[in-house]
């Protein structure tokens, strides 16, 4: 409540005016003789006189409710929450007398119930106390556990970071060498050759140089085919967060790569081979290479039979690159013919490729095992590539197509049928 002179907190209210006052405006206005003797309550010690029903406010409070202790008029008898209850006349002393109903009764039951409430409110107070040390100590319990797991965790991390990097590291330290070997094979292999080219252009007699240069382009070939013999191997990396694991997948690089030594293929040969081939290659593993493997009839079928498919690149010794995409399985099956849907020949020299000119024509011949002179090693299609036993010194290969949709019979070699093999490399295609 506010004082109605001054307007800050009112501290008592004088009955006889109905107003409340602060302390120094109630002094103010009651010094005044008119005022002087008015009734003065302090606030906190008051409690107002109701004459008027709050409900019904034109209605009296004539009545008081035994049940609820409320005072009520005679409406509210008649209406919830009074409905039923008794009730008796304010102005009659004898019943307020008889239902016991005096401050003293009034006044030992709240000292009966502050007690019980004072009991209760340190009982709570225990309870808050209790309450307050849980939270403390369960706090500081989840607290340490999650600094706990996180710890761990951490460590965790770490040690899964550091065999990432270590595993990585390994990996990229042998390729980075593998490519410096590579750079400085081919830097030593240009100073040769070049070396070389001036040799031949001076014509010069020196034998002794001559032979110092042929010694040189023979160590360098010997590091070449070293390095081709080298395990290479990357790493597939897949973090598994179920687990919280890393899961490395070792695969060989060399398999993948061998067509990239190829000593008859280029690279602008290489890729457009790739893009000849129905999908994109996974993998190109070298099967079979006269240079390394020798040129047995015997010996192909030991390496390629049962693979596909392959890709059959020649050249032969008037430096005609060509051969074939075959989708069907070498087998040494002397002269029965395996069907090979989808297989095409090809010559780099003319950069095209070739399909044959019906399913039908679409075929492979496994040849023999045998390695008696002139015996067939492989054909494709009828005589489109025929190549013999000892093919590098056999001049007895030919290549006639009649099978394959190509301009002339023998484009593939140049217009020439028959050819001596100066190199035959079969590769392995997988998708």
């Amino acid at each position: 409540m506010k004082c109605h002179i001054c307007g800050e907190d009112a501290e008592s209210i004088c009955l006889t005016c109905n107003s409340y006052y602060c302390e120094s405006c109630f002094k103010f206005v009651h010094e005044k003789k008119k005022n002087f003797g008015h009734k003065k309550e302090i606030i906190d010690l008051y409690v107002p006189i109701m004459t008027k029903c709050p409900v019904h406010t034109d209605v009296p409070l004539n009545l008081f409710c035994l049940n609820d202790k409320e005072l009520c008029c005679s409406m509210c008898q008649c209406l919830k929450p009074h409905e039923g209850h008794k009730h008796i006349p304010i102005n009659e002393e004898e019943s307020l007398k008889k239902e016991n109903l005096t401050l003293d009764s009034t006044s030992n039951e709240f000292d009966k119930n502050k007690k019980q409430i004072l009991d209760l409110t340190k009982e709570i107070e225990k309870e808050l106390t209790k309450i307050d040390n849980s939270y403390e100590n369960t706090n500081k319990q989840v607290i340490n556990f999650f600094d706990e797991k996180r710890k761990k965790l951490k460590e965790e991390e770490n040690d899964l970071i550091d065999k990432l990097k270590n595993e990585v590291t390994q990996t990229r330290e042998k390729l980075e060498l593998f490519l410096t070997d590579c750079n400085e094979i081919i830097k030593a292999g240009e100073k040769i050759y070049k070396g070389i080219e001036k040799f031949k252009k001076e014509n010069e007699n020196d034998f002794r140089k001559l032979l110092s240069y042929i010694s040189a382009v023979n160590k360098n070939q010997k590091k070449i085919d070293s390095l081709m013999n080298q395990t290479l191997t990357n790493i597939n990396i897949h973090f598994d967060a179920n687990q919280a694991t890393i899961k490395y997948e070792k695969y060989n690089l060399n398999k993948n790569m061998e067509i990239y030594f190829s000593k008859i293929l280029n690279e602008n040969d290489i890729t457009l081979l790739k893009s000849w081939l129905p999908n994109k290659p996974s993998k190109i593993n070298l099967l079979f290479d006269t240079q390394r493997d020798g040129d047995s009839s015997s010996t192909f079928h030991d390496k390629c039979d049962g693979k596909s498919p392959t890709l059959v690149v020649i050249k032969s010794k008037n430096d005609c690159v060509f051969g074939g995409y075959v989708t069907s399985p070498w087998i040494a099956n002397n002269d029965g013919t395996i069907s090979a849907p989808n297989s095409f020949i090809f010559s780099l020299n003319q950069k095209q490729k070739y399909y044959a000119s019906s399913q039908q024509n679409s075929i492979i011949n496994g040849g023999n095992r045998s390695n008696q002179r002139d015996s067939m090693m492989f054909r494709i299609g009828c005589c489109d590539i025929n190549i013999r036993h000892n093919c590098t010194n056999n001049g007895q290969n030919q290549t006639c197509c009649d099978k394959f949709s190509v301009p002339s019979q023998s484009i593939l070699n140049g217009g020439n049928r028959y050819f001596t093999v100066s190199n035959l490399e079969v590769y392995e295609i997988k998708y």
